[in-house]
């Protein structure tokens, strides 16, 4: 991988990062010591990204929950890009919530 792509790799992160904290641009700079200006570039550089993305938004749901082998432990299978994720009865609400927006993000 080259320099380039690495930094490309390491923005992208940080952006996504930066988009599920939930603080102001200025806020999350000072804590990752980063310049404001640099993140304000790469989030506007990666938000054409996020528009394209956002032409197909749909996901697929497996609501065959042939997979398990507990009669009483019902499943919902998500696949969305590459990544499959299994959601059982009882599921943390607030990890599923950061998790779909990585997701989103990265598909």
């Amino acid at each position: 991988m080259s320099e380039k792509e690495k930094l490309r790799l390491l923005w992208r992160e940080r952006v996504q990062d930066f988009r599920v904290s939930g603080l102001t641009m200025k806020e999350y700079s000072k804590e990752n010591n980063i310049k404001v200006h640099q993140l304000q570039y790469w989030n506007q550089k990666y938000k054409d990204d996020k528009k394209k993305k956002e032409k197909s938004n749909w996901v697929s749901v497996n609501l065959n929950n042939s997979r398990s082998t507990n009669n009483n432990c019902q499943s919902l299978y998500l696949t969305i890009g590459s990544c499959k994720l299994e959601i059982k009865l009882g599921f943390n609400e607030t990890l599923f919530k950061e998790v779909m927006k990585v997701l989103i993000e990265l598909c």
